[in-house]
This record gives structure tokens, sequence and C-alpha cells, in this order.
């Protein structure tokens, strides 16, 4: 849940359906706070669009788009929209790889003889 900023930290804008007042702004905000890993979630509902903080090594953008739709706000889904979330989903992906991949043995000092 919120806490501590121990690990990744990421700040991602998802674009949501059906945020109409300020009770659907306060539900969001409680339903993505629950997940582990998440430090701050900003939703707008003049504009659509739901700003999430939150640790790469303890949640993932899928799981905070299948929570928001499980909490009855759809993802956005023109053309462009997808093709930014794609993109999305593939820099957290290279993040995450990034992060658990260990050093080649080209980065070990040279034997002495």
């Amino acid at each position: 849940m919120a806490g501590t900023n121990s690990g990744y930290q990421v700040r991602q804008t998802i674009s949501v359906t059906d945020i109409k007042c300020s009770s659907c702004e306060k539900l969001i905000t409680d339903g993505l706070m629950k997940l582990d890993g998440v430090y701050e979630v900003k939703p707008d509902h003049r504009t659509g669009k739901v700003v999430v903080s939150y640790d790469l090594l303890k949640t993932q953008l899928v799981t905070l788009e299948e929570k928001l739709d499980a909490l009855g706000y759809p993802l956005l889904s023109g053309f462009w929209v997808r093709c930014k979330r794609d993109l999305d989903h593939f820099k957290e992906r290279n993040a995450r790889d990034n992060m658990s991949h260990a050093p080649h043995c080209c980065n070990k000092p040279p034997l002495q003889r």
C-alpha cells in the first residue's frame, strides 16, 4: 500500500472514461491506493486522466489499468491512445528487464598475469 519510496518510482498518466465528479475521483484514489507499491493517485474528472506514481518493482501499469476497469472506469480506447499505451507497456517492460539484468563478464577487471 502507500508508503515509503523504496524502489524504482514511476509516474504514469492513464486516460479513462466515465469520471464525472469528485466522488468518482475519491473512489479511484481509494481503489488504486490499496494496491501494493502505489504512492500517489491524482484523478481529474475535467480531463479524464489519472496520474499515478508507483513502484515498478511492486506493481505494473497493466495491474493499474485492470483495477481502474474493475472500478468501473474503462480506459480510453482511441487509436492514438492505444498506441501510446502500447509504448508505455514496452517502456515499462524494458525498465523492469534492465533492473533485473546482471552485468556481462566484460565488466570484470582483466586478469593479472
